[in-house]
């Protein structure tokens, strides 16, 4: 009996002597987690592909780990989750990119006991294939080979994302590029209006036609009739993109005269069979509430905002933070002819420990003030406390998104600060203490709210 278990216990360390040489020596990555998603084995290399050495991985589900990004999206809960093979391109917390085939093993009862994952790293190979062009570190480059370069990552970028609102948003873009209609892109400044107006454009059958991009808000009333219809030789904006699209962003801060000229030209191009120029516009404020004031013209707003998307602030989908880090940094890997690296630690304090009132531009900025200011390889957490960690804590306590009467400003303000006085102290005393005031006042607000 003793001699038949020395048997099997030898046999179990040959079978794992086996399977880790063949793990080590392969040119691809394997990755081997039980039916829980508990990581069980990794092959060597993992800290160059994950982030992570190998006794760090093991033990730990693939939720833990998807959770802090370390890949983007787990093969192996999507196959756990569909309980059949699954084939996809995946993103690593260390910028990786991976062509993933996972596979599920199953025991006779159809049970999944095993998923293996095989991975080739296709990084290098998809840098190769962006162009032929040799770049020094920090030559200027033309304004075209950047344009081109973000024509070909645009639509992958925004693909990445795994916020449910954000697949709405795409949902919402494909629907859009395939008619006419106008739309109305909303969101906080930095989301990426311009972005989505551009990938509408480049999906639809106007990608060929000229995309113009017009910020309302940046021009003064003097000027902005003639920018926008020209005047005697001049072309205007409009005039500009026929044949293709028009991108008003801040549309909002178009002069009423001018929004009667812009709702009769759309009214006349709605009447004719061609319609020479496709319209989206943006907008970081409630229209309804502008048309509310008499700032913004009813007609207008129903003609411009037939296909209504709303782009969700990054603070809200900080999933995608790591996955947009990693975007701009490749570019400027691309542009710039460098293998810059974005440590885990800096990942974790992006994606955690700041609420980003900039958006998506604000990420961007940061990680090319973060590439050019890296002397080495990699970007460490140190960079990041030096740029930005000071700045969040003096950040300003309250964020301002939108324009509104100064009553209702101060009425919210106090909602607020009660609702979050409440959660935190039990008493009404407790609460005018913290907030300065009599009991009397708190217990008088809160029957009010």
């Amino acid at each position: 009996m003793n001699r038949k278990r020395e048997e099997l216990t030898w046999m179990h360390e040959m079978m794992d002597g086996e399977l880790k040489t063949i793990f080590d020596i392969s040119y691809d990555a394997i990755y081997m987690s039980d039916g829980e998603g508990r990581t069980l084995k990794v092959s060597s290399g993992c800290e160059e592909i994950w982030g992570y050495k190998e006794k760090e991985l093991i033990g730990r589900t693939i939720y833990e780990l998807e959770k802090e990004g370390v890949y983007s999206p787990s093969v192996t809960r999507l196959v756990l989750e569909k309980k059949e093979k699954v084939s996809m391109i995946q993103v690593t917390k260390m910028g990786r990119r991976l062509k993933v085939i996972g596979a599920p093993i199953k025991n006779k009862q159809g049970n999944i006991i095993r998923v293996v994952n095989i991975s080739k790293d296709i990084t290098e190979a998809h840098f190769s294939l962006q162009g032929e062009k040799n770049f020094s570190p920090f030559d200027h480059h033309p304004h075209e080979q950047t344009e081109k370069l973000n024509k070909k990552k645009l639509q992958h970028v925004h693909m990445l994302s795994e916020n449910e609102e954000m697949k709405k948003v795409m949902f919402r873009v494909e629907r859009a590029a395939l008619v006419e209609s106008s739309v109305l892109i909303c969101g906080e400044s930095g989301v990426g209006k311009e972005t989505i107006a551009y990938l509408i454009h480049e999906l639809s059958t106007r990608s060929n036609g000229p995309f113009v991009a017009m910020r309302c808000g940046g021009i003064s009333s003097s000027d902005i009739e003639k920018e926008m219809l020209g005047q005697g030789e001049d072309m205007g904006a409009i005039e500009k993109a026929e044949g293709g699209t028009i991108f008003l962003d801040e549309i909002d801060a178009l002069p009423l005269s001018l929004q009667l000229k812009l709702s009769y030209f759309i009214e006349q191009q709605l009447k004719s069979s061609y319609r020479s120029t496709r319209f989206i516009t943006g907008t970081s404020t409630d229209l309804t509430n502008d048309i509310k004031r008499g700032k913004f013209r009813k007609e207008l707003y129903y003609q411009l905002s037939i296909i209504p998307i709303q782009i969700p602030s990054l603070r809200n989908r900080k999933e995608d933070i790591i996955p947009l880090a990693f975007h701009f940094l490749e570019n400027l890997n691309f542009l710039h002819k460098a293998k810059k690296k974005l440590h885990p630690k800096l990942l974790k304090k992006l994606q955690n420990h700041y609420s980003w009132p900039g958006n998506v531009r604000e990420l961007k900025t940061l990680v090319e003030r973060l590439f050019v200011l890296t002397e080495g390889e990699w970007i460490q957490e140190e960079k990041l406390m030096n740029d930005i960690l000071t700045s969040a804590k003096s950040e300003k306590k309250i964020e301002i998104h939108e324009l509104m009467p100064l009553k209702d400003a101060i009425h919210l303000v106090e909602q607020e600060l009660l609702r979050k006085a409440k959660k935190k102290y039990k008493s009404t005393t407790q609460i005018a203490r913290a907030l300065g005031v009599n009991q009397s006042t708190i217990s008088r607000k809160l029957s009010r709210f």
